[in-house]
């Protein structure tokens, strides 16, 4: 399951909201990605209003902490797996 985090206007609440209906589906592996606005796209030639730097730390340390608490662990920055799986994503 892939999920993104940082959209624009998104907020620490609806961040955690959209990460506990993820983990409800009880994928074996989920990915967490922080939006990232890239050259040479829409985004980047008119970019939207991001969650600021504080914001986007909150949501990554609560995020971080609910997926342990769910039984995932990190094996790479945005890489979450239930115990025993990444070896067989890897």
């Amino acid at each position: 399951l892939d999920l993104m985090h940082g959209l624009p206007e998104q907020s620490v609440e609806n961040a955690m909201a959209d990460l506990k209906q993820g983990i409800e589906l009880t994928p074996y592996h989920l990915s967490w990605y922080q939006l990232t606005i890239e050259p040479n796209t829409p985004f980047y030639s008119k970019p939207p209003e991001l969650p600021d730097d504080d914001i986007l730390w909150e949501i990554q340390e609560k995020g971080h902490s609910l997926l342990e608490r769910a039984g995932y662990h990190q094996y790479e920055i945005s890489g979450y797996a239930k115990q025993g799986i990444n070896a067989a994503i890897t």
